[in-house]
């Protein structure tokens, strides 16, 4: 009972990984949530990736110095691909990345073999999503394409410039090679799924990662570590940079307030040695 009652943690760059909490919500009410945003250092796709893997083992050395966590999901796709065996390594609990979930879910879902991914340039230059894919089926065939401004639109809720036109330059090349399913591969994107959906059309399979994910999660305590028995669980935020400007962005994308609380520290702080 002690174990179900710890805490899942979740490790964003910024409001993205929302949707992994929104999920959780969902199909895991009664577990407490940790979130940590660390928007002081947002973007993480056009990082290297050593750096965004120090700045995601900031965070998870963070909310493990807070609090005892049962599960950690790395709900960034960048900071999935930058690190996802490292943090395995150096942390106690279960640590779980978007990609491969994400990744599954397509292979499974293509009829035709080809399969689109939008991600930040950090998770296409990594070329994990291809690598996984060609393992689970030799055939399929990838096509990415880098968006190195959609994560910025989502997390600043920019949408006063052409979004429509910014997407459409991203999205049709994808088109002309006749793909049958598209992975939103940054926990931002399906934010934009309003947009997404009408430049590739009714027939489209639209994967979002994280649904896939906290299924994932939920087979995994329903058959390890066990679920929170509680009717409803407990969710704190934990944010590097203006707290202020995440809690309006977060309130208007859950739907409801949240307990928000500031992180001042240098990214040395919690520093681990990799």
């Amino acid at each position: 009972m002690i174990e179900n009652s710890k805490a899942i943690g979740v490790l964003d760059s910024g409001v993205g990984g929302l949707g992994i909490v929104k999920y959780l919500k969902e199909l895991l009410p009664g577990e407490n949530i940790l979130y940590y945003a660390d928007t002081a250092h947002m973007p993480y796709g056009s990082k290297s990736a050593s750096e965004v893997k120090n700045l995601a083992t900031n965070g998870m050395k963070y909310l493990c110095a807070k609090h005892e966590l049962k599960l950690l999901i790395v709900a960034c796709n960048t900071a999935t691909v930058a690190g996802l065996e490292c943090y395995r390594k150096h942390f106690p609990m279960p640590v779980i990345g978007v990609v491969k979930p994400g990744v599954k879910a397509a292979v499974s879902i293509t009829k035709n073999k080809k399969i689109g991914l939008i991600a930040t340039v950090g998770t296409v230059n990594s070329n994990t999503y291809p690598k996984l894919m060609v393992e689970l089926d030799p055939s399929i065939k990838v096509y990415q394409m880098p968006c190195p401004k959609l994560a910025g639109i989502v997390e600043n809720q920019d949408f006063n410039q052409d979004v429509i036109s910014i997407a459409k330059s991203y999205l049709y090349p994808l088109l002309n090679n006749e793909i049958d399913s598209l992975i939103l591969g940054c926990t931002h994107y399906p934010s934009l799924y309003h947009i997404i959906r009408p430049i590739v059309g009714k027939s489209m399979n639209v994967i979002d990662p994280s649904f896939f994910t906290v299924r994932e999660v939920y087979d995994f305590l329903t058959q390890s570590l066990g679920r929170n028995p509680q009717r409803e669980g407990y969710q704190i935020f934990y944010v590097s940079g203006q707290s202020w400007k995440f809690y309006q962005i977060a309130q208007k994308l859950l739907g409801y307030p949240i307990n928000i609380s500031s992180i001042r520290q240098t990214t040395s702080d919690f520093a681990l040695s990799l």
